[in-house]
């Protein structure tokens, strides 16, 4: 789930469920203590700013709703630290920073009452990012391993400046 904020000139802001798609690799420097990075996709079609304020060309303001499409990826750094509980199941805390290439596509504005929209351009954005995780991992059959929690992530100067996810990652160990 994130939070956006209006990219085009105005005032609004939007909370909309995303599709995310990762892929991490890593290095345990030893059981406990992994380095690496990660790939993120996301898509997010159709988000919606209701009751949105855009300024329109001539200086006016209108009111209305603003729908856009999110596509980003980013890419960063992380380090991992698993509790050594001596058993399959262990708890896991993650942090992850790096940076995220936002397009936002189909940027549609449809003004209060009426039947038409107005068409904005797209906005491209680059932002850092920080993340953390806490996570339960299970591993078995000495290769395979799963794991899922709660992931928080902040963006810097972007138009998504807050995001909450629910991990789920299986994996393998080489």
């Amino acid at each position: 789930m994130a939070r956006y904020e209006l990219p085009v000139a105005g005032a609004g802001s939007a909370t909309s469920y995303a599709a995310t798609l990762t892929l991490s690799a890593y290095y345990g420097l030893s059981n406990t203590f992994h380095l690496g990075g990660r790939l993120r996709l996301v898509r997010n079609p159709d988000v919606h700013f209701g009751g949105a304020v855009v300024r329109m060309p001539d200086g006016s303001r209108s009111l209305g709703d603003v729908y856009e499409d999110d596509l980003s990826l980013g890419i960063g750094a992380l380090a991992l630290y698993r509790f050594d509980t001596r058993t399959s199941l262990a708890p896991v805390a993650e942090v992850e920073a790096g940076f995220t290439s936002h397009q936002f596509q189909r940027i549609e504005h449809i003004p209060a009452g009426a039947t038409h929209t107005i068409p904005e351009r797209g906005v491209s954005r680059v932002a850092l990012y920080g993340a953390a995780a806490l996570l339960v991992e299970y591993r078995f059959r000495d290769r395979w391993v799963a794991a899922a929690g709660i992931a928080l992530q902040g963006e810097g100067g972007g138009l998504m400046p807050l995001g909450v996810r629910v991990p789920v990652r299986v994996g393998v160990i080489w």
